[in-house]
C-alpha cells in the first residue's frame, strides 16, 4: 500500500468517507462526488477507479449530506391512511366534519377593519381577493364585503382598497403611487392581511389585520402533543382573534 493511502483495514466498513475514497483512488474529493452524481461529466476510467476504491472501503454516499448540498432529498412520501395518526389543521378547517384545527377568525378581523374604516369616514370600498380555492382568502373577502351599503360604485375611485394579503396590498400601493399618481392614504387608503416583513418597511407601513402566528403555532404544537399522549381525545378547534395593526397606509381616526 502506497504512503498516504488508507488500507481497507484502516477504514471501518460502512464508515468510510468520500475523502478516504479519494485518497485510495488518487483523485480529488470533487471527482468522487461527480462519480456518484447521475449525469455528471466524468471519464469511464476514472469512474471505474473510484467505484473500485468505494467497494474496497465499503463506502456508501451519505444521502442526507448530499441533500443539504443539492437541497433535494429525491424522496417522495406517500400517505396511505391518516387513521391512528394524530394531526391538526393549521389556519384551515373542515366545516362538514369534526377535526382538530387552530384558526384565526379571518372574517371577524375583516369586519373590525371595515368598521374602523367606516368610523374614520370611508364610504366606498374596493376588495382585492385572493384565489377562489383559498379558504382563508374567501373568509377574508366575505368579512370585508359583509355590508352591501359599502360596495364601490362603478367608475368611482374608492375611499379604501382592502386586499386579501399583504403582497397584493403592496402591489396596489405601487400601482397607485407610480402608475396612477395617487397619494396613499390621502387619495386612497390601502390595507392588507398577514403581517409579512415588507409590510412593516417604512416605504409601505401597511395598515393590516395580523394573525397571532406565534400563539397559533404554540397551540397547534400543544394540541398535537396532547393527542399523541392521549389518542382518545375528541376533536377540538381553537380560534384566535386577529390583531389590527395601524400603519400609515390608511386614514384612520385614532382612538
Amino acid at each position: 500500500m502506497k504512503p498516504g493511502v488508507p488500507s481497507p483495514a484502516e477504514v471501518s466498513t460502512g464508515h468510510a468517507t468520500s475523502y478516504d475514497v479519494a485518497r485510495l483512488a488518487r483523485v480529488s474529493q470533487s471527482a468522487v462526488s461527480r462519480c456518484f452524481k447521475p449525469g455528471a461529466s466524468v471519464s469511464r476510467k476514472m469512474r471505474a477507479r473510484v467505484m473500485k476504491a468505494a467497494e474496497t472501503l465499503g463506502y456508501r454516499p451519505n444521502a442526507i449530506a448530499r441533500s443539504l448540498i443539492t437541497r433535494r432529498s429525491n424522496m417522495v412520501a406517500v400517505v396511505i391512511s391518516q387513521r391512528g395518526v394524530p394531526f391538526v389543521f393549521y389556519n384551515r378547517s373542515l366545516r362538514d366534519r369534526p377535526v382538530n384545527a387552530v384558526c384565526c377568525d379571518q372574517a371577524e378581523g375583516a369586519r373590525w377593519l371595515v368598521n374602523r374604516l367606516v368610523d374614520s369616514g370611508h364610504k366606498s370600498f374596493r376588495i382585492v381577493s385572493g384565489p377562489e380555492d383559498s379558504v382563508v382568502s374567501v373568509e377574508r373577502t366575505q368579512g370585508a364585503a359583509g355590508l352591501k351599503a359599502l360596495q364601490r360604485k362603478l367608475g368611482r375611485l374608492p375611499d379604501a382598497v382592502i386586499c386579501a394579503n399583504d403582497v397584493m396590498a403592496i402591489g396596489c400601493m405601487d400601482v397607485a403611487r407610480h402608475e396612477m399618481r395617487l397619494k396613499v392614504p390621502a387619495d386612497v387608503s390601502i390595507e392588507g392581511f398577514d403581517g409579512v416583513g415588507p409590510a412593516r418597511w417604512q416605504s409601505y407601513d401597511l395598515t393590516i389585520v395580523q394573525q397571532p402566528v406565534q400563539r397559533m403555532a404554540a397551540a397547534a404544537v400543544q394540541m398535537i402533543i396532547e393527542r399523541i399522549e392521549n389518542p382518545k381525545l375528541p376533536p377540538e378547534k381553537r380560534t384566535f382573534s386577529a390583531i389590527l395593526v395601524d400603519g400609515s397606509s390608511a386614514r384612520l381616526r385614532r382612538s
